[in-house]
């Protein structure tokens, strides 16, 4: 129904023409892309370029054309352009918005726990192989409780 992206699941740009109804798929993990006309799908294929573009006709004779751009990779930014007979409709653009990962609160934690282990190191004589198993325990937790960020798209 609207265009919405997500790390996982990949980004949707939908246009409604008033003749049409285009659907673009983009995956954002393997670079597999799909274009859907009036929930048919009219075009597929991966590319791990910098730019792609797919070219189809719906059944009024009208051409119509998508164009991938990924602007820069390192800040997560794409432009998707639908044009039709020549005739930019629509332009969409993603961008990467990292999510805070070390707040205060994270770090206070994460402290209050390094010093509790410290303690309880020193009380029970635990082995260096423990401290190691703690680490790996403080960074799973992290990395399974963060932020991973959203994508933003706007449109032209």
């Amino acid at each position: 129904d609207k265009s919405e992206a997500s790390i996982k699941k990949g980004n949707w740009f939908i246009h409604n023409d008033g003749i049409n109804i285009i659907q673009v798929w983009g995956s954002n993990l393997n670079g597999k892309e799909k274009v859907f006309l009036n929930n048919e799908l009219v075009s597929e294929h991966r590319s791990i370029k910098m730019q792609s573009g797919h070219e189809f006709t719906d059944k009024n004779g009208q051409n119509y054309e998508v164009k991938f751009e990924t602007e820069s990779l390192l800040q997560g930014t794409l432009k998707c352009v639908l044009k039709r007979d020549n005739n930019i409709l629509r332009t969409f653009k993603t961008e990467y918005i990292k999510g805070k990962n070390l707040t205060l609160k994270r770090f206070l934690i994460i402290m209050l726990a390094s010093a509790i282990f410290g303690v309880l190191k020193s009380l029970y004589s635990f082995s260096d192989f423990t401290f190691i198993m703690f680490i790996v325990a403080i960074l799973v937790i992290h990395f399974a409780t963060r932020n991973k960020g959203e994508i933003k798209i706007e449109e032209e």
